[in-house]
């Protein structure tokens, strides 16, 4: 009896091996053909479809940031955000013309002060020449910092714009402001379904 347990745990065992050891029944190539026609009319939701295109942006991001920090306000041309155009180049102009008057009326004031120390030492308009030229001083690099703001924020706006310019925008969404009886404003959320 011990012999005969033995004897099925081998068996048991080897019976994979065999198995796997056997031919390939479906070897020719012409079986395998009328399996797969057959299994595709069964299932014709496993046929193979062309493969989708892959997306592709429209509008460069990197582009977009270095139209911008060539000139700024073209990289929001490119992304056709025409509105901030006006914005960006108004901004940058007015900061740019800033930096250029304070620096001129500092240049101005540092002239004034070095003629004053030359002609009396311990003369009073000194110290006030001296207030005058730190305020344009001041003013002159706070216009530099700003304008430098500007030139930062450009291209990063028109880098999200870009990234976004594929983004489908539908008018699904609407938020109504309206006056209401009691002398307030209500708010009306409203979504459309097509």
């Amino acid at each position: 009896m011990k012999h005969f347990n033995i004897l099925i745990l081998i068996l048991i065992f080897l019976f994979p091996l065999y198995l796997l050891s056997q031919p390939d029944t479906l070897t020719d190539s012409k079986k395998k053909e009328e399996v797969l026609k057959l299994y595709n009319r069964t299932h014709p939701d496993t046929i193979k479809k062309a493969p989708a295109k892959k997306f592709e942006m429209q509008k460069s991001p990197m582009g977009a940031v270095l139209r911008s920090m060539i000139i700024p306000g073209w990289g929001q041309f490119y992304v056709e955000r025409y509105w901030k155009v006006p914005l960006v180049t108004g901004a940058f102009g007015f900061l740019t013309y800033m930096v250029i008057d304070y620096n001129k009326k500092y240049l101005e004031k540092s002239k004034q002060v070095d003629i004053l120390k030359k002609a009396d030492p311990n003369d009073v308009n000194i110290f006030m020449e001296k207030q005058y030229r730190e305020f344009y001083r001041d003013n002159r690099d706070m216009s530099a910092f700003y304008m430098l703001a500007v030139y930062v924020v450009a291209a990063v706006d028109c880098y999200a714009d870009a990234h976004l310019f594929d983004f489908n925008i539908e008018d699904k969404f609407a938020l109504v402001f309206s006056p209401n009886f009691f002398g307030g404003v209500s708010v009306t959320f409203s979504y459309k379904i097509r």
